[in-house]
């Protein structure tokens, strides 16, 4: 599933652009058009209003600006102040480099008698890591509503550890006898795939609604060397597949009509996790023992991004940004492995934890 998932968040930048040129599009402008601002300040101080109009109103015409009819058909006269009219098709291709946090501070290994720890999940450090930010939205008609498709994903993230000790250890649901060292590796990769309905209310904001798709797949393998190495391999694969709907609003903070536009974007939403834990007990790579469990628990999720674009042409404008992302309610490896080794069970499965994501995103827009 989640190859599918990258497949199509690759694509929905070269379908984005095919897609517009074969469609005929609207009569409507980008945010920053230099005729049609000159053209509203030019009238804005004899304009044509109806008694009680203001400029905010949705009662306001200027019929003498022939320009902006022209330019942005029903836009203005169909939207409570729905000014600059908004382009026809958006799309975002960039990049996030995002952090995941550090996993709990819990013990995964330990020595017979757990005076100490050995190994816990803290031990695991994981650096920033590129991924796809790609984003396409489709306005409907002449109006202020449209239809956004994101993905972001393809972001891994990977921490390894080594210990050198020698003893009996306690990992996994049985003692290990005679260890020389541990060699551990820990991975863990994210996508997410959205598909919102926008509606801008008013110059200002736009709310939006939708559904979101999210998987988390971790993987922890702890090779333990004896005098031969890597002769028993102890793996936890785990997966988190999150189905849900998020609620969220698109603030305009700067310039709504400049070159230089900031923004930011809030979700929020409530999902179905369906989460599995597989272990795996290899002898010189021949699995020998296997088990595990899985379950379904309600998580949250929560987004918030800031980003600042720069308008250099009519369609095209450069982007960078932030963004915090924090899942709550989802089964992580480390967890799995303490669980195993605190009650001695192979079928287990924690679903109870949290992690965030942040970050910078950059990237390009082009609008038509």
């Amino acid at each position: 599933m989640k190859v599918v998932q990258r497949v199509v968040g690759a694509t929905a930048l070269v379908f984005a652009t095919n897609a517009a040129w074969a469609s005929e599009p609207l009569l409507l402008m980008p945010l920053h058009n230099e005729s049609v601002t000159a053209s509203l300040e030019s009238n804005v101080n004899e304009p044509t209003l109806a008694p009680t109009a203001t400029l905010d109103s949705p009662e306001y015409v200027d019929d003498s600006s022939d320009a902006w009819s022209d330019n942005c058909g029903d836009c203005y006269t169909s939207c409570v102040r729905c000014m600059p009219c908004q382009p026809l098709w958006v799309v975002r291709g960039g990049t996030a480099i995002l952090h995941r946090s550090t996993p709990d501070d819990i013990t995964i290994a330990e020595p017979l008698g757990g005076l100490f720890q050995i190994s816990t999940g803290s031990h695991f450090d994981f650096d920033y890591t590129a991924g796809a930010d790609i984003s396409l939205e489709r306005r409907l008609g002449n109006s202020c509503n449209s239809i956004e498709v994101r993905y972001l994903g393809a972001l891994d993230w990977d921490s390894q550890v080594s210990y050198d000790l020698f003893g009996d250890i306690g990992l996994g649901a049985s003692p290990v006898i005679g260890v020389d060292s541990l060699d551990a590796r820990y991975s863990s990769s994210l996508d997410s795939t959205e598909i919102n309905f926008r509606h801008q209310y008013s110059d200002r904001f736009t709310w939006l609604v939708g559904f979101r798709w999210i998987e988390l797949q971790e993987d922890l393998n702890f090779d333990v060397n004896f005098i031969i190495p890597s002769l028993v391999d102890f793996n936890w694969n785990v997966d988190n597949r999150m189905y849900g709907a998020q609620l969220g609003g698109d603030f305009q903070l700067w310039r709504l009509t400049g070159p230089l536009r900031v923004n930011s974007v809030m979700k929020a939403g409530v999902y179905a996790n369906n989460a599995d834990n597989d272990f795996t007990f290899s002898i010189v790579d021949i699995p020998i023992i296997s088990g595990g469990a899985g379950g379904n628990q309600t998580a949250f999720v929560g987004e918030i991004t800031v980003n600042a674009s720069y308008q250099l042409t009519q369609h095209i404008a450069l982007r960078g940004g932030y963004q915090l992302l924090w899942i709550d309610g989802v089964a992580l490896a480390t967890n799995q492995a303490a669980e195993t080794l605190a009650q001695g069970d192979i079928d287990v499965i924690d679903t109870d934890s949290d992690l965030f994501y942040h970050g910078a995103l950059a990237g390009v827009d082009f609008v038509w």
